[in-house]
């Protein structure tokens, strides 16, 4: 019972980087016009790119399920 439920936090939070990654993707390309503020400071379009790529990184790695399917692919 515990496991399943540290097993769908963690995909709950993998749910949420992947989004948050994907926004700020679409941010840095400019589909989606807008300013991201880290607490006062605004990124430029390549700080915001990498970020988004660190977050849909992490939240693909977090994930079990994922990154099994990531590490299949690659042996």
């Amino acid at each position: 019972m515990i496991a399943s439920t540290k097993r769908g936090i963690k995909r709950f939070v993998a749910i949420v980087l992947l989004i948050l990654g994907g926004f700020y993707l679409l941010v840095s390309i400019g589909v989606i016009p807008t300013k991201i503020a880290f607490f006062g400071y605004y990124p430029d379009i390549k700080v915001l790119a990498i970020i988004s790529v660190i977050l849909i990184a992490a939240g693909l790695l977090i994930d079990d399920r994922w990154r099994n399917q990531i590490k299949n692919a690659f042996s």
